[in-house]
């Protein structure tokens, strides 16, 4: 080997991990960049909290990124709650912590608008890229990438389980746009167990189930559970009072 294939082999030989998940929290190549290196030395250091140091020349070693960069990568984790910072010591020195738990449910949150198993997304996540990573297939296999932003995924992730939850599906369509101005209203869960409760009524289960999108439209999630009971019912149990008590229909 001469010298310049060993100054290449040199250059090649201290590759770091990124972590592509990262761009989608809104940080950017460089913020994302910025956290995956923070979150290799978070997992090395002493510190029992987390913190580690390192100084501003490391940083643009390590990344590759100007001043400038890593001055705007550091705000943007800083105003996400994904990273603490602190002076401390003489001479002063500069320590950094990942906030993990804000992170992890992020990540999570993340996994089930785009997947909907997070316990299947998290290998996903923990893909990297390196200088001997070729291709990502097992991670897309794992967790597709959404072409959708992730609100428009978790809208039509909520509406799935609460069209397969409320049974009578008919007027798909229409039943979407309710449920968007719905969603505005009330939780899904709180839709969820409006549903749950009101199948077991009369009225359901003798076939008054409305369309979803009436029911949206309507509010029914708010409707009385006595009041959804068979109203046919009521003269039969009036006239069986009559009766027990000697009264004559025509008394009445």
């Amino acid at each position: 080997m001469n010298n310049s294939e060993a100054q290449i082999e040199n250059l090649l030989d201290r590759p770091i991990a990124f972590h592509r998940v990262y761009v989608s929290f809104g940080l950017g190549i460089t913020g994302a960049l910025m956290l995956s290196q923070a979150m290799y030395w978070s997992t090395r250091t002493k510190n029992p909290e987390g913190w580690f140091y390192k100084t501003q020349k490391e940083w643009e070693d390590e990344t590759g990124m100007s001043r400038a960069e890593l001055e705007t990568a550091r705000k943007r984790l800083i105003d996400s709650g994904f990273l603490k910072i602190k002076k401390a010591g003489i001479p002063c020195k500069t320590f950094y912590m990942v906030l993990k738990q804000a992170l992890r449910t992020r990540l999570f949150d993340s996994c089930k608008q785009v997947c909907g198993n997070p316990a299947n997304c998290n290998a996903g996540m923990s893909q990297t890229i390196t200088e001997n990573t070729t291709e990502n297939t097992t991670e897309n296999n794992i967790c597709p990438k959404s072409t959708k932003p992730p609100a428009v995924e978790k809208l039509a992730c909520d509406f799935d389980k609460f069209w397969n939850a409320y049974g009578h599906k008919v007027s798909r369509g229409q039943a979407e746009r309710a449920f968007k101005r719905a969603i505005t209203l009330v939780p899904l869960e709180d839709m969820l167990k409006a549903i749950a409760k009101q199948k077991n009524t009369d009225k359901w289960q003798n076939g008054y189930q409305p369309n979803a999108s009436t029911w949206l439209n309507g509010k029914e999630w708010e409707n009385d559970i006595k009041a959804m009971m068979d109203k046919r019912k009521e003269p039969f149990e009036r006239t069986k009072s009559f009766v027990s008590k000697g009264m004559k229909l025509e008394d009445v």
